[in-house]
C-alpha cells in the first residue's frame, strides 16, 4: 500500500556495531519519532551492557519500545513481535507521533514485512533430541521431507535445521508450505540501511567487545549464571553471554572466551549485512562514506514513498 508521509513506516536497518543508536536517536526526534526495537536480543532484562541496549539517557529523551521488557528465561516468537509492534505502531500514531522500526533481527524485520505463519509451538522433548544430531544427519533429513527449505538452509545452521525439521514432525507440513501463506502487515514500509565497509565494521565490532568487558560484561553475565542460565533460557544463545557463561562454568578460558563474542559477532554481521541487502527498494547509507549521514537519514525519515518488500 501507498500512503502520505505520517502513513509511512521507516525501517531503519544494520548489522549489529554499525552506529545505529546515536544516528538514529537523533534523526528520530527531528522528525518526532518513537523508536520500536528489531532486536531480539534487547528485550530482555538484566542484559544491557551485551546486547548494547540504548542508554538510560536517551530512552529518558525519547520513547523506546519493546526492550528491558522480558525475563531472561522466556521465550518470545517473532510471531509475538508481530503482534506486538502492529499495537505499537498504532497507539504511537493515535499520539501524533511516527514510529520508526530499528534494529538488525532478520526473522523480526521479514515478520512485519513478509508475514510468518502461526507454526506448531515448540516441543523442547523433540528439540533435544534433533539436537543431539550432526547438522549433516538433520540436513539430509530435512532434503527428504522439505527440499525447497534444505536449500535455504546451511547444514551447520543448527538452528533453523531444527525448527524446520520440528515443524515437519508436529505439522505433516513442510514448513516451506507453511511460509506461503503468510502476509505483511498492512503498512507501507519504508525499508532504510546503515552500512559500512566490512573491514571497519569488524574494528568496531572487536572494539565495542572490549568496550562491553570494560564496562562490566563478565559481573551482568555472573548475575545470570547465579540464577541458572542455561540452554533452556530464552535469551541462551545470545553472543557474549553464551561464551563466557561457558567460561565461568569453565569450559573456555578468559581469552578464548572473549576471542569466541568478537568472531561470533563478526560472523552475525556479515550475515546481516548479507540479507539486508537483498530487500526490494532499499534505501542505502554508508555510514563510512557519507559525508554527512544523518542529515540523508532525516531526510528519508520525512519522507513519503511506497512499500519495500524483503
Amino acid at each position: 500500500m501507498t500512503g502520505t508521509s505520517e502513513e509511512v513506516v521507516p525501517i531503519v536497518l544494520g548489522p549489529t556495531a554499525v552506529g545505529k543508536t546515536e544516528l538514529v536517536h537523533r534523526a528520530a526526534k527531528s522528525v518526532g519519532g518513537e523508536i520500536i526495537s528489531a532486536d531480539s536480543r534487547a528485550i530482555y532484562r538484566g542484559m544491557d551492557i551485551g546486547t548494547a541496549t540504548p542508554p538510560v539517557e536517551l530512552r529518558e529523551e525519547l520513547p523506546y519500545h519493546l526492550i528491558n521488557f522480558l525475563d531472561p528465561r522466556e521465550r518470545y516468537s517473532a510471531a509475538d513481535y508481530r503482534q506486538d509492534v502492529e499495537e505499537k505502531i498504532l497507539e504511537i500514531r493515535s499520539r501524533g507521533n511516527r514510529p520508526i522500526v530499528v534494529g538488525g533481527s532478520r526473522l523480526y524485520i521479514i515478520s512485519l514485512t513478509q508475514g510468518i505463519f502461526e507454526g506448531p509451538e515448540a516441543d523442547e522433548a523433540l528439540r533435544e533430541q534433533l539436537r543431539s544430531k550432526p547438522g549433516e544427519e538433520l540436513h539430509e533429513r530435512l532434503q527428504e521431507v522439505d527440499p525447497r527449505s534444505a536449500e535455504k538452509i546451511h547444514p551447520n545452521d543448527t538452528k533453523r535445521l531444527v525448527r524446520a525439521l520440528e515443524v515437519y514432525e508436529l505439522s505433516g507440513e513442510p514448513i516451506s508450505k507453511l511460509k506461503e501463506e503468510t502476509e505483511p502487515l498492512p503498512f507501507d514500509f519504508r525499508v532504510i540501511g546503515l552500512d559500512r565497509a566490512r573491514e571497519e565494521l569488524y574494528s568496531r565490532i572487536n572494539r565495542r567487545v572490549e568496550d562491553m568487558v570494560e564496562a562490566g560484561l563478565f559481573d551482568e553475565v555472573k548475575e545470570l549464571v547465579q540464577a541458572g542460565f542455561g540452554p533452556g533460557w530464552g535469551a541462551w544463545e545470545t553472543i557474549g553471554y553464551k561464551e563466557l557463561a561457558l567460561h565461568l562454568r569453565g569450559e573456555l578460558d578468559r581469552d578464548e572466551a572473549i576471542d569466541e563474542i568478537k568472531k561470533n559477532t563478526r560472523h552475525l554481521a556479515k550475515y546481516q549485512q548479507n540479507w539486508m541487502t537483498k530487500f526490494t527498494g532499499l534505501e542505502e547509507i554508508d555510514l563510512g562514506a557519507e559525508a554527512a549521514p544523518g542529515s540523508r537519514l532525516m531526510d528519508l525519515l520525512g519522507q513519503s514513498g511506497s512499500s519495500s518488500r524483503g
